[in-house]
């Protein structure tokens, strides 16, 4: 994401496991959007609003990941990591469903996301 929130990179892996193609959208897709998207998608979480959050920070910023449930039970693993000029990527990775979905939370990593 960039620093306003916008999207402006994704891959074949994203379009497929979120089944949206972004590049195909004639307006930009905000951070909004997109986690409503990752909402829809999922079991319950607090991260969405949180990786809302962390978009907009400008300073204090380090990364952080959490795992989510897909609502097929998949795990997913949420990686998010502060770039250059307040840019944000968010990458995710499926996990084996034997893993037990764990957190690190950014207070414990940062000592203070969003």
């Amino acid at each position: 994401f960039a620093a306003d929130g916008s999207l402006t990179v994704t891959n074949a892996a994203y379009r497929e496991l979120w089944s949206v193609d972004p590049d195909n959208s004639f307006a930009q897709i905000s951070v909004i959007e997109a986690t409503r998207t990752w909402q829809k998608q999922c079991k319950a979480s607090p991260l969405w609003g949180e990786i809302r959050d962390f978009v907009g920070l400008r300073e204090n910023r380090t990364d952080w990941w959490a795992d989510v449930q897909l609502t097929s039970g998949e795990p997913v693993s949420c990686r998010i990591i502060p770039l250059q000029k307040g840019a944000t990527m968010v990458s995710f990775q499926r996990l084996a469903r034997a893993s037990t979905p764990l957190r690190n939370d950014r207070a414990t990593a940062a000592g203070a996301h969003g």
